[in-house]
Parts: structure tokens; C-alpha cells; sequence
């Protein structure tokens, strides 16, 4: 029996496709948060946590979703890794999204 190849599912595609456009119009930003990641003051962190401090230094980036691209990045680059841990979402306008705690790869 075949099994399909999960990437070739049409809604996978098209998020990809999506977090590509997103970080193609945002690449300086997502390229400095990369860097800004590893000065992070604790060893772990959500993507949410992660917002809140690379919102005050280098601001906000050209969309939204920008922030989700920044970290699916820093997790295909390394610099990022799932603890399988997922924390509830602080922020109000986060509403309960799904909140993966990360470890920080110095």
C-alpha cells in the first residue's frame, strides 16, 4: 500500500506557500530576529515570549504572521527546538492558540 507523502497534501503546500510569501516580504526583520533569538535571558521560550522581546528592539515586523514565519525559520535553522511542552498563550489578542514551548540553541 502507498502512503501519501504528507508534504504533497494540498493544505501543507499552501502553508508552505504562505510562510514562504510571508517571510519573502519581511526578510530584514526576520533576519534580525534570527540573530536577536540567542539573546533571549532564559534558556527557553514560546513564540509568543519571543514577540514581546523582539517587539522592543527592533519593532514590529511587516505583517503578523511574519512572527510565525520567524519561528518556523529559527526551527528548520536550528536555533529553535520543541520541548513538547505547550504552555497557555498569554496575550490577550493570542486568544488559545497552540503555544510550543521552545529551548534556545546558543
Amino acid at each position: 500500500m502507498n502512503q501519501p507523502d504528507l508534504f504533497s497534501q494540498p493544505a501543507l503546500v499552501a502553508r508552505e506557500k504562505g510562510i514562504a510569501k510571508v517571510a519573502a516580504n519581511s526578510p530584514t526583520w526576520i533576519e534580525q530576529a534570527h540573530t536577536l533569538i540567542k539573546e533571549y535571558p532564559k534558556d527557553k521560550a514560546t513564540g509568543e515570549d519571543l514577540k514581546v522581546f523582539l517587539r522592543e528592539r527592533i519593532g514590529e515586523p511587516a505583517h503578523f504572521n511574519a512572527y510565525g514565519a520567524m519561528v518556523m525559520g529559527a526551527v528548520r535553522k536550528g536555533l529553535l527546538v520543541g520541548t513538547g511542552e505547550f504552555p497557555t498563550m498569554k496575550l490577550k489578542n493570542s486568544h488559545a492558540r497552540r503555544n510550543q514551548l521552545y529551548r534556545i540553541v546558543r
